[in-house]
């Protein structure tokens, strides 16, 4: 599975890191378009949220979240968002035994 950057207007792909990109998820840019965000469609009952660092070209598991098989359309992506200063994500999840909302405060992780 590649994840490809489109060039805008022209042909040109170009796929980013194969070897960290093994799965498919959402993605968005940070607002400063240094970071990737992604999620992981299930994995043995779990949904990963991960960055990746477009500069440095390297990758961490930000967290895993438990997410139950699918029953009666109760399912739940993690989507994860960006906040407009880029210092905080959020995140849909199920991991307490409800749909819930969380944030994530990543300023540690995006200011260094």
């Amino acid at each position: 599975m590649d994840l490809l950057l489109f060039t805008d207007r022209t042909r040109h792909t170009e796929a980013l890191d194969a070897a960290y990109f093994i799965r498919d998820g959402h993605c968005s840019y940070s607002p400063d378009l240094n970071w990737l965000l992604y999620d992981s469609y299930p994995i043995d009952d779990y949904r990963y949220l991960y960055l990746y660092d477009l500069q440095r070209r390297c990758g961490i598991t930000l967290g895993a979240f438990y997410s139950p098989a699918p029953s009666n359309d109760f399912r739940c992506d993690l989507h994860p968002r960006w906040s407009p200063n880029g210092q905080q994500i959020s995140f849909d999840s199920l991991h307490e035994g409800y749909r819930g909302v969380y944030r994530m405060d990543l300023s540690g992780i995006v200011s260094a």
